[in-house]
């Protein structure tokens, strides 16, 4: 037990006694104080934790919105790919289709011709050899014909099909159609990779 003064008179026992009173009353009233300061900083923390989580749950929407805006051009990306390949296959496909119909056109053109020509020739040798120099100078004549170029884009004769001219030209026009497509697939990607950049942010 602590060791305590021992007072002889009533009077300075009464007067310690009340010290005492108005020191436990003034620890009660800092106790109070203390609680209350408690009870607001718990309030603060409280508030403080639940805009916290306000704030953290928009983050993560944000984030999470992000991400969905992220998977959507990442598929508009492939897709965009896809359709430039595809339509880079149809270009070289009917490039060869062209190629192919300009190189049978002029074949088939110029086969008649030279079979025409020999069968021609033949005909005149014979007349020649028993008509004289009046048919050799129609076999000259028909030489300095068949050395004549024709053009490329003449329409063939009727009853044969579409001509060489409408055919290139409906090839050409086909072609240019694909080239305007690719053009826009090429805009498209480029749109895409901006919204990614501006989604992104600038750089930190």
């Amino acid at each position: 037990m602590p060791d305590y003064t021992v007072y002889d008179s009533e009077q300075e026992l009464r007067e310690r006694i009340e010290d005492l009173n108005n020191l436990l009353s003034d620890y009660e009233k800092t106790q109070g104080v203390l609680d209350e300061e408690r009870g607001v900083l718990a309030d603060q923390v409280q508030g403080a934790k639940v805009i916290y989580d306000k704030q953290l749950n928009e983050f993560e929407q944000r984030v999470s919105a992000y991400e969905q805006k992220r998977d959507d051009l990442d598929r508009r990306q492939r897709e965009v790919a896809e359709g430039r390949a595809d339509a880079l296959e149809n270009r070289e496909v009917l490039q060869l289709q062209l190629d192919a119909k300009r190189g049978k056109k002029m074949t088939d053109r110029a086969a008649p011709k030279v079979d025409g020509a020999a069968k021609g020739v033949g005909q005149a040798d014979g007349a020649a050899y028993t008509t004289g120099p009046t048919t050799r100078e129609q076999i000259d004549q028909l030489k300095a014909q068949l050395s004549k170029p024709e053009p490329a884009l003449a329409l063939d004769p009727p009853g044969m099909g579409e001509s060489q001219a409408s055919v290139i030209d409906r090839d050409l026009k086909l072609m240019a159609k694909i080239k305007a497509k690719e053009q826009k697939l090429d805009d498209a990607s480029q749109k895409l990779k901006d919204e990614w950049n501006q989604a992104k942010g600038p750089k930190r």
